[in-house]
């Protein structure tokens, strides 16, 4: 799989670059993927789920928690992004993923209350995301990073 690379442009939508390593073509794009609207400039966090599957998690501008996906095996691109649960989060919050097991991912983000949020993906289960909900009743700063140790 050529590298691709993710970001958000000034209009809000999602982009993607890819590489193309088999000649000297170069970089190629950036293409608008779906058409949620984001935050200008927010991070998105990309991780591999599988063997051939890449997802990107972001928040849109009305602070709900929004997953693209790229199945590599396939040629349809990315598709999304689409809306995962409810919770209201703050406008391009960043969104921190952390793999649980080999098939199971968490996703971290803070609210706009301050209360941590998880979103859980089992991608054994087949059920797509789940969450996010809060955790605990520790009052964060909202929106703020967390960090991943792992």
């Amino acid at each position: 799989m050529s590298p691709v690379a993710l970001m958000v442009d000034s209009y809000g939508s999602l982009n993607a670059v890819s590489l193309e390593t088999t000649s000297a073509i170069g970089w190629q794009g950036p293409v608008a993927v779906g058409t949620a609207t984001l935050v200008p400039g927010s991070p998105v966090a990309v991780f591999q789920q599988s063997a051939t599957v890449f997802t990107a998690l972001m928040v849109d501008q009305d602070g709900m928690l929004n997953s693209a996906s790229l199945d590599t095996s396939s040629a349809t691109g990315w598709q999304g992004p689409v809306a995962v649960g409810t919770a209201t989060l703050v406008p391009g919050s960043p969104v921190t993923v952390i793999p649980q097991a080999s098939a199971v991912f968490a996703a971290l983000m803070v609210d706009r209350g301050g209360t941590l949020n998880v979103a859980t993906l089992d991608t054994s289960a087949g059920t797509g995301w789940k969450g996010p909900v809060g955790v605990g009743n520790a009052r964060l700063f909202p929106g703020s990073r967390i960090a991943s140790a792992m």
